[in-house]
């Protein structure tokens, strides 16, 4: 499923996403979504190029249902009454959680966060990773991280994305716990394919001793 997701070059922005979760979605329950299309884009003009993807977006982490053509919130995940003021909405890590959540369940957050890329800094309590390793596919995802304010650029290096600190115990629980695990469970493996490998040279000596001293038991005979 994202896969699909990245099919799109767009997932909208700040501004968009705002509009759609708090405006236009909560109109009315099982709107069509070519109508909510319509009035979107009668607000916003730039949405009309983003919606398909925002919509994909919003289905994947959850945030609403579609059926039939029809779209409505799933208020089990998401409730804009919860969130007030909206303008601080993405200062919150309802959002951004969800996403991790999401990348995390398609065993996708170690591409996005190569554990060799992603860095901390101790004086300024703030995680970055290098924008180089992030795989041209994951272009979407970046450019939406850092049009809700989750990536800042840093301004005394180009090629690191800085996580903003307001995120980093959110960071550190979805990101930083599944690369840990994904780097002990490879240090096993690695510890277990040498362990294999070891037991196959001594099963290999073995045999070739048990060859050896048949051979040696039909000279004898």
């Amino acid at each position: 499923m994202l896969e699909e997701l990245l099919k799109y070059d767009k997932l909208g922005s700040k501004d968009e996403l705002l509009f759609l979760l708090f405006k236009a979605l909560p109109l009315s329950d099982n709107q069509k979504i070519e109508d909510l299309k319509k009035y979107s884009s009668s607000r916003i003009f730039t949405i009309g190029q983003s919606f398909n993807g925002i919509i994909k977006l919003l289905t994947c982490i959850s945030f609403i249902k579609i059926h039939g053509g029809k779209v409505s919130i799933n208020k089990e995940q998401f409730d804009p009454i919860n969130h007030s003021p909206i303008s601080d909405y993405f200062v919150q890590d309802d959002f951004i959680s969800a996403l991790l959540v999401y990348i995390k369940t398609q065993n996708s957050i170690h591409y996005l966060f190569n554990i060799d890329a992603v860095k901390y800094i101790e004086s300024d309590k703030m995680f970055y990773l290098k924008e180089s390793q992030i795989p041209l596919k994951y272009f979407p995802i970046r450019n939406l991280f850092l049009s809700i304010n989750f990536f800042k650029r840093d301004a005394f290096n180009p090629n690191h994305l800085l996580v903003n600190p307001k995120f980093n115990s959110c960071f550190r629980n979805i990101v930083i716990n599944e690369l840990s695990l994904q780097a002990q469970n490879h240090v096993q493996q690695k510890f277990t394919l040498a362990h294999l490998q070891h037991r196959l040279t001594l099963n290999d000596n073995m045999e070739k001793k048990r060859r050896y001293l048949l051979k040696i038991s039909k000279e004898i005979d």
